[in-house]
Formats: C-alpha cells, structure tokens, sequence
C-alpha cells in the first residue's frame, strides 16, 4: 500500500463521515431523533472518528520508508 493510498482512503473516510453527520444533522431538524440521541450518537461518532484518524496516522508512519 502507497502513501497516496492512505489519503485515498482518508478522503473516503472524511467524506463518507461529513455525509453522515449531515444525514443524522436532518434527521436532528426533523425531530425523528431525539436530542438525547443526537448527543449520544455525535459522542461516539466523534470516538469513532478519532479512532480512525490515530488509525490511519499510525499506519502511514509504518507503511513509510
């Protein structure tokens, strides 16, 4: 795996992200989800994303040569 692979998949992990929270941002406005819920769910996609990111960082350092 290539570097510019990396940031391939980081830009289709960004973008596949800012879709969701705009998706769940609609659903918010609608109020099909709870605020409760909102909160809840933007805590952990938040998590998630982080995760993600300290993921695709480490694995940039180690695929480097």
């Amino acid at each position: 795996m290539k570097t510019s692979s990396v940031g391939t998949i980081v830009r289709i992990v960004a973008a596949l992200a800012i879709l969701f929270l705009a998706l769940l941002s609609v659903l918010f406005v609608l109020d099909i989800v709870p605020r409760e819920s909102f909160r809840e769910m933007s805590i952990k996609l938040l998590s998630v994303g982080g995760i993600a990111v300290v993921s695709l960082v480490a694995l940039s350092f180690v695929l480097r040569k």
